[in-house]
């Protein structure tokens, strides 16, 4: 709009026909096939336009969230993505060796930290970052972060009880077990589960590749690094 962008949902009926404005939200039953081919009956949350915000504000304004330059500069049929999309005057004014693609997550043969960050950044990055929702968190995981505190290792969390699920430090170098940042993104616990809407199952893959990262970490007495200790 000319006020900037405005989130909105659309609810589908249900033969999936067609779909309804409902700025609303809220509860509706669903029936899906998980990935272990299971039948899965349960209850979804549409979040409201407020909800919405929670994860598409920055600096106080709703943006869209969409792939990044290092997501979009990947080869595809041999010709970088970027330079065919510039090509079709899709987009312009980018500069394709100043924002190298991504590490593909899921390529074993990649550096595993290059693995770990790009896949934080792409499904955490939105809101953990400065001027996002969980800015307050402290904890960072965009691609641009270098800080080792900000990045999660060895730092407090915001949340205390459930909302720490029942960890003493985001990242424990060596083991992700320990590890809030891993606890919270196996979890299927409302109040302790990462993202907070819309994942219904845990990404068995991605919690795995963060775990094989941090147990990569040298080992560090998080405790010992508190001030007065």
């Amino acid at each position: 709009e000319e006020s900037g962008w405005v989130a909105e949902n659309y609810r589908w009926n249900t033969d999936q026909s067609d779909a309804v404005l409902d700025s609303g939200g809220g509860p509706v039953d669903v029936s899906y096939v998980g990935s272990d081919g299971a039948s899965v009956d349960t209850r979804y949350v549409v979040p409201n336009r407020n909800q919405c915000a929670g994860c598409h504000a920055k600096d106080g304004q709703s943006e869209p969230l969409g792939a990044v330059t290092r997501q979009l500069n990947r080869p595809v049929d041999s010709t970088p993505q970027l330079e065919h999309l510039a090509s079709k005057g899709v987009v312009s004014g980018v500069e394709l060796e100043a924002a190298p693609a991504f590490v593909d997550p899921s390529d074993a043969s990649a550096d595993l930290e290059l693995r770990a960050r790009a896949y934080l950044h792409s499904n955490c990055g939105h809101c953990h970052r400065e001027g996002a929702a969980a800015e307050q968190s402290g904890l960072f995981l965009d691609w641009a972060e270098t800080d080792s505190l900000r990045l999660g290792i060895c730092k407090l969390p915001a949340a205390a009880g459930a909302g720490a699920g029942g960890g003493n430090w985001d990242v424990v170098p060596g083991h992700p077990e320990e590890s809030i940042l891993v606890l919270r993104m196996a979890s299927t616990d409302p109040d302790v589960k990462m993202p907070e809407l819309p994942s219904l199952e845990v990404d068995q893959e991605g919690v795995k590749l963060i775990s094989d990262w941090i147990a990569a970490m040298p080992e560090v007495d998080c405790g010992a690094m508190l001030p007065g200790e």
